[in-house]
């Protein structure tokens, strides 16, 4: 075996002297603003019927999860005889309004129209924020109508 010359020997360097941590302060709290990722507020239908009877009552059952605290001050179904887009004024038919804490499941009863198609959305108020489902479309059978 060779002896390890100088310019092979790794030099060692002195580490310098280990200093205190500065000592850490409460930083102020900061929340998320509602809605953001993880807390996004769903509208979730879980159950409507395809076809119904004209002048029938039925049910739709939905869920809202998300939110932060996640307070539901108000939810509802919103329906209309006519196909009536986003805006929730355009629903002239609404369901009583429900609220709660989310996640939470809700059902509610409307009347289907004599005929032609019911449009529906379900609408919620969590934390003070408006959202609404996607339409969706019942058919409407007449008496006649098997």
């Amino acid at each position: 075996m060779e002896p390890i010359t100088e310019s092979e020997t790794p030099e060692v360097t002195e580490t310098s002297e280990v200093t205190e941590t500065p000592e850490v302060t409460e930083t102020p709290e900061i929340t998320e603003p509602h809605g953001t990722e993880g807390e996004e507020i769903i509208i979730e239908v879980l159950e409507s019927p395809e076809r119904v009877r004209g002048g029938e009552t039925f049910n739709i059952r939905w869920k809202v999860s998300g939110g932060s605290p996640g307070y539901i001050s108000d939810t509802r179904i919103l329906s209309s005889s006519t196909h009536a887009g986003p805006s929730i004024d355009a629903y002239p038919a609404r369901s009583f309004s429900q609220s709660g804490t989310s996640p939470q499941e809700f059902e509610g009863s409307i009347i289907a129209p004599a005929a032609g198609n019911l449009y529906f959305r379900v609408y919620a108020v969590v934390d003070g924020i408006e959202v609404i489902s996607e339409e969706k479309v019942i058919g409407i059978r007449t008496s006649y109508q098997y």
